[in-house]
């Protein structure tokens, strides 16, 4: 009775495994592109934000600044004073970032603004191109943020 038992447990599970990749609802319908390795791989640092050099913390370290992981098209880092993370997609040179979340802490009011001001660009930037070895996102032809290799 047992055995039979788990050879019918094995059969369901089996047949809902087969179910689950035979489904094309359950397919995904488009894969986002992954981060060149020119763009991942890397953390980089902010430098500028709105054309003004960035912020920096006590001892002039760097605060802010963003990592792209290829393999899961996620994005994460920190915003000055808080960790955040998040989705992005590229079409080329085309980016953007999606279902952003980010730590709620308080901290200095430089930081706080320049912190709300990098969020603001990640949700503005159309598009990025890397240029003299720094990251730059950009919006039309504006530059938003420019990074550099950490």
């Amino acid at each position: 009775m047992r055995a039979l038992v788990m050879i019918l447990a094995a059969m369901v599970l089996a047949g809902c495994s087969h179910a689950a990749r035979s489904d094309p609802a359950s397919a995904p319908t488009s894969q986002p592109a992954t981060a060149p390795a020119s763009l991942a791989g890397t953390k980089w640092n902010l430098l500028e934000l709105n054309g003004k050099p960035a912020r920096r913390g006590e001892n002039d370290t760097v605060v802010a600044w963003l990592e792209f992981d290829a393999k899961t098209n996620r994005v994460g880092g920190n915003g000055s004073i808080n960790h955040f993370g998040g989705t992005y997609t590229l079409n080329g040179h085309s980016i953007e970032f999606s279902d952003m979340m980010s730590t709620m802490m308080a901290g200095p009011e430089p930081l706080m603004n320049q912190e709300s001001a990098l969020m603001k660009v990640l949700e503005d930037a159309k598009s990025w191109r890397t240029r003299d070895g720094k990251l730059e996102l950009l919006a039309g032809d504006n530059v938003l943020a420019r990074f550099e290799k950490r």
